[in-house]
């Protein structure tokens, strides 16, 4: 009995409000959060966080329960503020979700065109088009990124659950979206203006090899030692 008392006293001690465990556990949630909004697992970071606020009230010491209970109109109102502004972030959310599409879908036509030697999108082609718009969904290879999702136009009532997360982890959303998917699209531009000078590097350094893949006439010796029997 002394032994587990020593042992609870030493993991609340850990645990305590300021203490080394106390900031792990928080540095845990948050890079759990954060995964969880660049996963899409909107079940898995509400699971976390409810047990990190149950080892934050029982274990930590810190008393939200009773502080929600002695300040509920104040609590009702911080929670208020919170919906609002993921409203208004879930909107903004939205908005570059189908910008991205966009870009994406029109990427997609782009290399459908440059393979078929096309410039429009017609009765004569339109399966294709389809089938190739189908393709480069599951595979990503149509437009040159991983994890295209080139379907056409989004559908507000077919992503519900992600609006309802970015409403619900507005600020973690807000953190994954700044730091991973706007300084990848800033990387995607700048790669768009230097793909012609990276290719004319690699054009000048095979220059001397553009006839080893040229459809010419067999050298004669070499003609001559294939007949060979």
């Amino acid at each position: 009995m002394i032994e587990n008392a020593t042992f609870v006293t030493w993991v609340a001690g850990v645990m305590a409000v300021g203490a080394i465990g106390f900031w792990i556990l928080v540095a845990l949630e948050f890079i759990c959060l954060i995964t969880c909004m660049a996963k899409d697992k909107g079940t898995w970071a509400t699971v976390s966080l409810i047990a990190t606020c149950a080892i934050l009230n029982w274990v930590s010491g810190m008393p939200l329960l009773h502080w929600v209970a002695g300040h509920f109109w104040l609590a009702l109102a911080y929670a208020g503020g919170y919906f609002v502004a993921g409203t208004v972030w879930s909107v903004v959310k939205w908005y570059s979700y189908v910008t991205d599409q966009r870009e994406r879908y029109d990427e997609m036509k782009d290399a459908f065109f440059k393979n078929y030697n096309l410039n429009a999108i017609t009765a004569d082609n339109r399966t294709a088009w389809k089938r190739w718009l189908d393709d480069g969904h599951e595979s990503g290879k149509g437009c040159g990124r991983t994890r295209c999702k080139c379907v056409g136009q989004p559908l507000a009532r077919n992503h519900k659950d992600d609006v309802i997360r970015w409403m619900s982890y507005w600020p973690f959303s807000l953190l994954w979206t700044v730091l991973f998917n706007w300084v990848v699209k800033v990387c995607h531009k700048i790669y768009q203006h230097i793909q012609a000078s990276l290719q004319r590097i690699s054009d000048y350094k095979f220059k001397d090899t553009a006839s080893d893949f040229t459809d010419e006439q067999p050298d004669a010796k070499v003609a001559d030692k294939d007949a060979k029997p």
